[in-house]
């Protein structure tokens, strides 16, 4: 069993801000993206009891000590795989990685990964169609659908003229001369 004092890495598994309290020990926490922190095992032991603290070790934050992960229900298969994965992992299987790798991710890894998969998805505009299939299969998001109109959007952002207004009326009141008033 890991002792209280001792500190861990803990890992946001997704590109949005994961964030809890513990009132009890008076800690409020904020992941950015990806973001890494280090905890005592005590705060996150503190975290695993309140209302969707559980939730939250197991989907959205990786504890990066598999004998603490291990008390968090997490399995030593997935620590060994989906769970200890990296923005890196999810671009080399999107990628270059096999469809039955992919297939295993979508199946067994944190909502956090599968998520993360989605969005890099998109942003990566992945080529492979069976990859799309798959993704729409276990997610329900239409990767295609998404990369067509994360395209449009971009081109109206590059349409959109960026010349500079001017004022049509001007202004009553009398203009300061500027700089110091006494020498």
């Amino acid at each position: 069993m890991i002792k209280d004092d001792i500190t861990v890495r803990v890992r946001n598994l997704t590109d949005q801000t994961v964030a809890f309290t513990i009132p009890e020990l008076r800690v409020r926490r904020v992941f950015r993206g990806f973001e890494t922190k280090e905890l005592t095992a005590a705060e996150l032991r503190q975290l695993w009891y309140l209302p969707g603290g559980s939730k939250l070790l197991q989907d959205y934050l990786a504890v990066e000590n598999q004998d603490l992960a291990a008390e968090f229900g997490i399995s030593e298969d997935l620590f060994t795989h989906e769970y200890s994965w990296t923005l890196n992992d999810v671009k080399r299987v999107l990628l270059n990685g096999s469809i039955d790798e992919l297939a295993d991710a979508l199946d067994f890894a944190p909502i956090g990964i599968v998520d993360t998969i989605v969005s890099q998805a998109v942003t990566l505009q992945i080529p492979d169609i069976n990859k799309h299939r798959l993704i729409q299969q276990e997610t329900g998001h239409d990767i295609t659908k998404m990369i067509h109109y994360a395209e449009e959007l971009n081109s109206l952002v590059e349409d959109t003229p960026t010349e500079r207004k001017t004022r049509r009326v001007g202004s009553n009141k009398e203009v300061k001369p500027q700089g110091r008033r006494v020498q």
